[in-house]
């Protein structure tokens, strides 16, 4: 007899593999900030969100973006997801290269390392600061 198999666990049709350009910033650090992101690969065409975050600093604005790009991979239940970002903290925080010590870039890294860990989808991270035209013009 075959085991039961639990048909959410099995790949949809549907399901996407996406790429993600995360991009955060901010006008003095701390200071107004904000996010940019753009995915491509989704059953929608290209994702652009563009948005003020208030007065933060830069590291936080970008693990917001990565948040948001999380968000959405998971919200359409992407097949795979590959980010690249010009965060080299933030990347390298993600892979475990460097040590989390902000509390209040922890608390960010632990929510996007949760998230990631729990998808149902590969998620991986790489460091690129060739964004492409359409990411300039969010930021």
């Amino acid at each position: 007899m075959r085991p039961d198999l639990n048909s959410s666990l099995l790949p949809r049709k549907d399901m996407r593999a996406l790429v993600a350009y995360v991009d955060g910033g901010s006008d003095g650090n701390p200071g107004p900030s904000g996010i940019g992101v753009v995915i491509e690969g989704a059953a929608a065409g290209t994702i652009r969100i563009s948005r003020p975050i208030g007065g933060q600093d830069s590291n936080v604005a970008e693990y917001v973006a990565l948040m948001e790009a999380l968000q959405y991979a998971i919200s359409v239940k992407a097949k795979q997801l590959h980010i690249y970002s010009d965060s080299e903290v933030v990347v390298k925080q993600m892979i475990g290269e460097y040590k989390c010590c902000s509390p209040k870039l922890y608390s960010l890294n632990w929510t996007c390392k949760s998230w990631r860990d729990r998808s149902a989808f590969p998620c991986r991270i790489s460091r690129g600061n060739k964004m492409p035209r359409p990411m300039r013009s969010l930021i």
